[in-house]
C-alpha cells in the first residue's frame, strides 16, 4: 500500500505539473491511505471496469471504443458514434499513463491493471512493480510502454487523426517532466531510506534515480533528440504485450486449478 501510495502521489505531483502550463491530461490519482505495513484503505473507483472486463464482453480489437459508446448513447452522428468530449478525455489520459509509467519503470501491466472510466478516464492500478522491477516470469515480455491494440483502435488506429493527437500529447508531458526532472528525482531521493519496497537501501536508490534520469533522456540537450527516443518506445510498445496477456491469463487459470 505505501508503494502504491507513492506511486499515486508521484501521478498526482505529474498532473500539477501539467496543469501548471494549461496541460490537462485527465489523469485520475485517487486516494490511498496506509494505516499499518500491512493494511490500508484505497478509493473506490465508482463505474470504472478493467480492460479484460471490455475484452471479455465485446471480444474485439475496438473493445474499449464500444465501451465508451454503449456508456454514452445519443451521439450517433459523432466520430466513433462516441461523445468527443469522452474521446478526448480517453486520448489525453492514454497519453499521460504512458508517459508516466514509462518514467517510474512501472512493471506486470496486465490488462487487469489498466481501467476504464465510462467518462473515458484511462489509468493504471496495483503498482506492485515499480522502477524496473517486473514478476519472473514476465521479465522477457513486457513493453516500454503499455499501449494495447484495443487502446490505439479505440483512437481510430495508428496513422488517424486522433492518434496523432495522442503522440502529441505524449510529447508535450515527456517535455514538461524533462524540465522537471530534478524536482521528480529529488523527492525519489527524499522516499529512499522510507522502506518502500522497489525503492529501499538494497535496490540502492540512487541507481533507481539515475535509470528515471535515463528514460527522461537527461543526457540529450536537445529536444529533438528526447521526443526521438519517446517516439520509438511509442513504436516498439503500439500493440504490444500479447504474450505477457497470455502468461497472466495462464497464471491466473493455474492458479484457479490449485
Amino acid at each position: 500500500m505505501r508503494q502504491d501510495q507513492l506511486v499515486v502521489q508521484l501521478f498526482d505531483l505529474c498532473d500539477r505539473l501539467f496543469k501548471k502550463v494549461n496541460l490537462d491530461l485527465c489523469l485520475t490519482p485517487y486516494k490511498i491511505v496506509p494505516l499499518s505495513r500491512n493494511d490500508g484503505l484505497m478509493e473506490f473507483l465508482d463505474g470504472a471496469v478493467t480492460v479484460t472486463e471490455c475484452m471479455n464482453k465485446y471480444n474485439t480489437k475496438k473493445s474499449i471504443q464500444n465501451f465508451l459508446r454503449d456508456e454514452n448513447p445519443g451521439h450517433p452522428h459523432e466520430k466513433y458514434g462516441i461523445d468527443p468530449v469522452v474521446l478526448d478525455t480517453f486520448i489525453r489520459s492514454s497519453a499521460g499513463y504512458c508517459v508516466m509509467t514509462y518514467i517510474l519503470a512501472i512493471g506486470d501491466r496486465h490488462l487487469e491493471n489498466l481501467m476504464v472510466k465510462p467518462t473515458g478516464h484511462l489509468l493504471h492500478i496495483d503498482f506492485g512493480f515499480i522502477f524496473g522491477q517486473n514478476p519472473p516470469d514476465k521479465k522477457l515480455f513486457g513493453t516500454p510502454m503499455r499501449l494495447t491494440t484495443e487502446m490505439v483502435e479505440a483512437m481510430g488506429g495508428q496513422g488517424s487523426e486522433d492518434y496523432t493527437k495522442f503522440i502529441s500529447h505524449c510529447c508535450q508531458a515527456y517535455r514538461i517532466l524533462r524540465k522537471n526532472a530534478t524536482l521528480l528525482c529529488n523527492m525519489l531521493e527524499l522516499m529512499g531510506e522510507a522502506g518502500i519496497q522497489d525503492l529501499s537501501l538494497a535496490q540502492n536508490p540512487l541507481n533507481v534515480i539515475q535509470k528515471v534520469r535515463e528514460r527522461l533522456c537527461m543526457d540529450k540537450v536537445d529536444e529533438n533528440e528526447a521526443e526521438k527516443w519517446l517516439l520509438s518506445k511509442l513504436n516498439e510498445s503500439a500493440g504490444g504485450g500479447k504474450m505477457l496477456d497470455r502468461l497472466h491469463n495462464i497464471s491466473i487459470f493455474m492458479q484457479g486449478g490449485l
